[in-house]
């Protein structure tokens, strides 16, 4: 009778260890989804809303609902998500804000639609995420940064500094710029997003 009792506690354990494991490499930065996202371009065209439904949500809040539920879940423990190409592409369409945190010559140069310009280095951070608070930019809208692709740090100090000053839902755009352009997704140069 006590090596039932053994057993029982031997495989809880082992389901507790399990589960636990599971638990932690979801909450490392980067970590893969489980449910799929980002998997795959094709995944971009079945998830992507619809013009009509982006039309449909009317008003500013039902507009902010619609982006949060197409924005990866991200634990809030987390200062930001690592994405890749089409989720970002995803959330653009749904018109979550872009940030580049590369170079202002790069940015003038060209970027990703919409996208504004916050570099990272130097008091032009400051600045731009004071210009983003006294513009309206509320903490828990989605936000995705970028820079020039996974080499490039400049996305990632750039999280760091907006999560520090209370911006809650950062996405980081992983392969950056040179992806979106190769994919030709929409671009433009110049001062205006």
């Amino acid at each position: 009778m006590k090596w039932k009792r053994v057993f029982a506690e031997a495989l809880a354990l082992v389901v507790l260890a399990g589960a636990l494991a599971l638990a932690a490499g979801l909450l490392e930065p980067g970590a893969k989804n489980p449910a799929g996202l980002g998997s795959s371009s094709s995944d971009a065209r079945n998830l992507a809303p619809s013009a009509g439904s982006l039309k449909a949500a009317s008003g500013q809040d039902e507009r902010k609902k619609l982006l949060l539920s197409l924005a990866p879940s991200k634990d809030p423990s987390l200062l930001y998500l690592e994405i890749q190409g089409d989720v970002a592409f995803r959330l653009h369409q749904a018109g979550a804000l872009f940030i580049d945190a590369r170079r202002r010559e790069s940015y003038l140069e060209s970027h990703i639609s919409y996208a504004l310009n916050i570099p990272v280095w130097g008091s032009k951070a400051e600045e731009g995420i004071r210009a983003l608070q006294s513009g309206g930019v509320s903490f828990d809208d989605v936000i995705v940064v970028y820079c020039s692709g996974a080499d490039c740090s400049d996305s990632l100090a750039l999280s760091e500094k907006l999560a520090m000053s209370g911006y809650l839902n950062l996405y980081i755009y992983e392969m950056g710029f040179p992806e979106w352009e190769a994919n030709g997704w929409p671009i433009t140069s110049g001062e205006s997003p």
